[in-house]
């Protein structure tokens, strides 16, 4: 889950999220989409952000992406899961991004 307290910030958390997807997450249904080097939206959502990170490797661009919105705007990551009925939400630090969880 990411969460912005902003309500100017839907683009830049939609921009996260995608960044997030495509450079950290390691879910393994997302392989395709993380290897789409031609994808309109990837180029689109990563090319925004041209003038503070690179635009290639895709997966360096997009934690590049990842790192400089965290810089930016007070971004946060939680991991959430239902066990036995109940919601439990686990903030994820950034640090921790790049490390699969």
């Amino acid at each position: 889950m990411f969460t912005l307290n902003d309500p100017a910030g839907s683009q830049v958390l939609q921009d996260f999220a995608y960044a997030y997807l495509l450079g950290a997450s390691t879910y393994i249904y997302l392989k395709p989409f993380q290897a789409d080097v031609d994808s309109p939206a990837t180029k689109s959502v990563l090319g925004r952000y041209s003038a503070h990170c690179p635009q290639e490797p895709l997966v360096q661009a997009a934690r590049c992406v990842i790192t400089y919105l965290l810089d930016k705007h007070p971004i946060r990551v939680s991991f959430v899961r239902y066990d036995e009925g109940e919601r439990n939400v686990v903030p994820i630090a950034p640090e921790d991004f790049w490390h699969g969880t």
